[in-house]
């Protein structure tokens, strides 16, 4: 279940949501996101990686293609939902980045984060973020391929009058 973007006042810059998760397995690492526009038109992607990362690698990665997206798509404010504990510390300034490659990774998010009017990212319960769990596990799956021609829809009847 996501959460519910809050609706902006007239005449304020527009406010984007943006949920996201990343995925590591032995098939190897992917990323799950979720951008809703202001007035609550989803845009869902799969990113498979072609190179290993750890973990923290991962989240960094799905965080940092998350963020050039919405540049692309001109997003001004942009609040970013996550259940990774760690990227959001060290991104919202709490924890401080140690390792030399988180501390590149935060450097580059904080080159992307100067570009916007506002972002913020907010750590969230990870049964809130299970739908975009479910996009990072598709991007590390067998079925990368095939996921590529399918459209998930729902009947609401039958083809047929029920038989009595």
């Amino acid at each position: 279940m996501l959460e519910e973007p809050e609706k902006e006042t007239s005449g304020d810059t527009p406010r984007w949501i943006l949920y996201l998760d990343g995925s590591l397995c032995q098939q190897g690492t992917g990323v799950g996101l979720i951008i809703v526009s202001p007035n609550g038109w989803p845009l869902e992607c799969a990113l498979r990686f072609s190179f290993l990362a750890t973990n923290n690698e991962a989240e960094y990665e799905a965080l940092i293609s998350d963020l050039k997206l919405a540049l692309h798509l001109q997003v001004q404010k942009l609040v970013v939902y996550t259940d990774y504990h760690l990227l959001t510390n060290q991104v919202e300034g709490t924890f401080e980045a140690n390792d030399p490659a988180m501390v590149s990774y935060l450097r580059q998010v904080n080159l992307l984060k100067d570009k916007f009017l506002h972002l913020e990212v907010v750590q969230i319960r990870r049964e809130k973020n299970a739908k975009v769990d479910a996009l990072s596990k598709l991007a590390t799956s067998d079925y990368w391929e095939v996921s590529k021609t399918v459209f998930p829809e729902t009947l609401d009847r039958r083809s047929i009058l029920k038989h009595k």
